[in-house]
């Protein structure tokens, strides 16, 4: 098929699909695209990348380039923000709720912004800090809209219904932009509308993630006479989804499918249980982990032989963090100050080049040390119970909530997504803990929109 009609089908496909999410969610208004498009943004290339502004490869310049920033990126991003100021400043808002309800999360932001004062890089560090605060601004948005929980499924909804098949799209047909090839090794991997690889497999996770909860939702849910087309159509892109999972041959983002499959299986779980207790959780993990012991299994050499990869993990135990251990180490408490510290890529070999610690947590420790860590076990725990009491309202959404956190927790193992500005891992987090008011089901919107 010639690339130019392979294009206007895809299109077309894209727009029908955007059609059946209008007439579902037909409540929302137009002030859901805000979120939606900052969404889009956290899950493909920036502008920067698409328009190859900053495509020099010595780190010189690349150091040069993250330090001055994409000014299109830039003027974006803060015009997305200013919109959703705008959009809240119009609503009535029982902003003293939200504080209550957000106080940990808020907490967090805060210390991140006051680490910023010993940051060796304060210009870059705040622009980071104001973009990752936007992800606030873009959940209060949903929050204050008609439906929370409707307005975060057509969000995903959304985002799914343009990415996935335009990354099809960009892989089969347009590889100059869907595909690129390893430096040393000129392996081909398969990267879509996302940033490399692994962006690509979060993309699919949490969209394979979507629409298979949607199908489990949609079995209980009263049937209407377009179900049928649209059922069709979500059957396609979840199969285009795992067709990008994949990859070609052995390149492929082996977190995300392990992070994907524990995943799927813990949504089922937990749709099966008709309440949730402490012990419902921890008893399978305590089992699991005994039977390990019993056998003398490593986890962690088990997942990497079924995946194909080494029991390091590809190089990040011993090669990596390792090496970015000691830099925690000289400041342990308080970090180096938010997005200070990966300036200019990292180069610990000949044929190895990093910008993260491919470990979410050991991220954290070096960027806010362990009192930043700490806001962020707490944040978490603030989460589970919000998903834990949804799960007494609406087992569904409640089930959906608790699986997106345990999947973010095993994920930030080896991948670093946690308080990254535009990071959809931690986007679609934030997104989820902001509009996802506390026991909901007693709480009326006039609470939360007086």
């Amino acid at each position: 098929m010639p690339p130019k009609l392979a294009f206007i089908l895809c299109t077309a496909f894209v727009a029908y699909l955007l059609k059946l999410d209008y007439h579902r969610f037909k409540e929302q208004s137009i002030t859901i695209w805000i979120p939606t498009i900052w969404i889009l943004y956290c899950a493909s290339k920036s502008f920067g990348l698409w328009f190859n502004i900053s495509s020099s490869r010595d780190i010189e310049s690349m150091t040069a380039a993250i330090i001055a920033g994409s000014p299109m990126d830039r003027s974006f991003l803060l015009s997305m923000i200013i919109v959703g100021l705008i959009i809240l400043a119009r609503r009535k808002i029982n902003w003293h709720k939200i504080f209550v309800d957000n106080r940990w999360l808020l907490l967090l932001f805060f210390y991140m912004l006051v680490s910023i004062l010993w940051s060796d890089y304060p210009f870059v560090s705040v622009k980071r800090w104001i973009r990752a605060s936007g992800t606030i601004v873009m959940a209060l948005v949903v929050l204050t809209g008609p439906s929370p929980l409707a307005g975060i499924e057509s969000i995903f909804r959304r985002m799914i219904y343009i990415l996935i098949p335009f990354s099809a799209l960009l892989v089969k047909y347009f590889p100059e932009y869907g595909v690129q090839y390893g430096r040393w090794s000129g392996e081909a991997s398969w990267v879509g509308t996302a940033i490399g690889k692994n962006g690509l497999g979060v993309l699919c996770m949490i969209s394979a993630l979507v629409m298979i909860w949607t199908f489990a939702k949609s079995m209980k849910q009263t049937k209407r006479p377009s179900d049928y087309y649209e059922t069709m159509a979500n059957v396609v892109v979840l199969g285009l989804t795992f067709w990008l999972l994949k990859g070609p041959g052995g390149a492929y983002s082996a977190t995300s499918i392990v992070t994907l499959i524990v995943g799927i299986i813990t949504l089922f779980t937990l749709r099966s249980m008709k309440s949730i207790t402490k012990w419902n959780l921890i008893l399978p993990f305590g089992l699991a982990f005994m039977l390990m012991s019993f056998l003398s299994i490593n986890p962690v050499a088990l997942v990497a032989s079924l995946t194909g990869r080494d029991v390091t993990l590809t190089g990040r135990a011993d090669m990596i963090w390792s090496q970015l251990i000691p830099v925690f180490q000289e400041h342990p408490v308080i970090g180096t100050g938010y997005g200070g510290f990966w300036i200019s890529p990292l180069s610990l070999g000949p044929k190895l080049t990093i910008n993260q610690a491919h470990n979410g947590y050991l991220d954290i420790l070096i960027e806010l040390g362990i009192v930043g860590l700490i806001l962020f076990i707490i944040v978490m725990i603030a989460f589970y119970k919000k998903a834990a009491d949804e799960f007494k309202f609406d087992i569904e959404w409640g089930s959906f909530l608790l699986t997106f956190l345990l999947m973010s927790l095993l994920h930030n193992y080896t991948e670093s997504t946690y308080i990254k500005s535009t990071a959809l891992i931690w986007n679609v987090l934030i997104m989820l803990m902001v509009a996802c008011p506390r026991k909901i089901g007693s709480i009326p919107r006039k609470v939360i929109n007086q």
